[in-house]
């Protein structure tokens, strides 16, 4: 009968919604289900990169923080490279590198004004104009000098630009287009250099006067310089340590590279990180719709590792890199 429920029975219009009540919430669960899974991803994805971040810079214990020209338990450097107890180094090279939007142009801003030594560093304004304007170094790797000026107001002279030594990189846009493999098709080894003396000295000195023609004269920086220089603990005045220095973020897969075709020159590496979680969001805005991969977020972080497990197991691995160094930029910010 109508109104009537099992058994003949009367539904109160209460009772009616009650008994329909479950039937409208049954869709819900579905929606609920798919919101606390994809949480729980985020949540899952946050902790992968914060045990994958511990592994690669273990935390400081609370006694270890140092001084400001010190170095910490997770890399902070000490920019001054002779000491009292040591004897000054007459020349050197400084190659940093590190993933784009990781802090290498903050920390090469900050070497090239480091106290105690002497630094020289690329730039488009150590160079003459009319010399500037006839060797239009933006041809050399076929960029527009609109892309090759921009590049350079917003992070500096990079050296991969102004030598054609090596073939030009750009290791994010690799990456997008290939994906992890491409961390291994752009490496260059020792393997790399050529075994003739001959032809390794002519690319060694063609390196060097491409990038020398960028490296600009440097004074003795104003701490270093004191009450007119420095001296030894007998009197006599001790030349300040000059660094060459040069920044380019390829630089992470090539530092074995460079220091044997330099070789004998003394050269230092120095590789800067910043937590990947925030370098994957901080590199959104480079990703293109041509790339294959890099596009998300979670591909971004494992870039990154593949990144840095290149890093420590080449550069960073006992023994390989005597000179070589790596720090987080949080670090380096909180203690230069």
């Amino acid at each position: 009968q109508r109104g009537r429920g099992v058994g003949g029975r009367h539904h109160h219009p209460a009772v009616k919604a009650r008994t329909r009540l479950p039937i409208s919430l049954c869709y819900m669960p579905t929606a609920v289900v798919w919101r606390s899974a994809l949480v729980l991803c985020a949540w899952l994805l946050l902790g992968c990169t914060l045990a994958a971040w511990s592994r690669v810079y273990p935390a400081a214990a609370p006694g270890d923080v140092p001084p400001r020209d010190g170095f910490a338990a997770d890399g902070t450097p000490r920019w001054a490279l002779s000491g009292p107890d040591e004897l000054p180094v007459k020349r050197a090279y400084v190659f940093v590198g590190g993933l784009p939007r990781s802090g290498t142009t903050h920390v090469e801003a900050w070497l090239s004004h480091a106290p105690g030594a002497t630094v020289s560093f690329l730039g488009k304004e150590h160079i003459a104009v009319e010399e500037y304007e006839a060797l239009a170094p933006w041809r050399m790797h076929n960029h527009s000098r609109k892309n090759f000026e921009t590049v350079i107001r917003t992070g500096g002279l990079e050296g991969k630009f102004v030598q054609d030594v090596m073939a030009y990189r750009n290791i994010f846009r690799q990456m997008g287009l290939h994906g992890e493999r491409a961390v291994a098709e752009l490496t260059l080894s020792a393997a790399d250099v050529p075994r003739d003396e001959a032809v390794r000295t002519a690319a060694r000195n063609r390196l060097l006067m491409q990038w020398g023609r960028f490296w600009g004269r440097a004074g003795l920086n104003a701490e270093a310089a004191g009450d007119g220089g420095a001296r030894s603990s007998g009197g006599g005045a001790v030349s300040m340590p000059h660094y060459f220095l040069e920044k380019s973020p390829e630089n992470v897969l090539l530092a074995p590279y460079l220091r044997s075709l330099l070789s004998p020159l003394p050269t230092h590496h120095l590789f800067v990180a910043r937590h990947p979680l925030i370098w994957a969001l901080a590199t959104q805005k480079w990703v293109h719709g041509e790339f294959v991969a890099m596009r998300h977020v979670a591909e971004r972080v494992r870039g990154w590792l593949a990144v840095m497990e290149h890093m420590q197991t080449t550069a960073l691995r006992p023994g390989a890199l005597p000179s070589a160094v790596a720090i987080a930029i949080e670090s380096f910010a909180a203690h230069p």
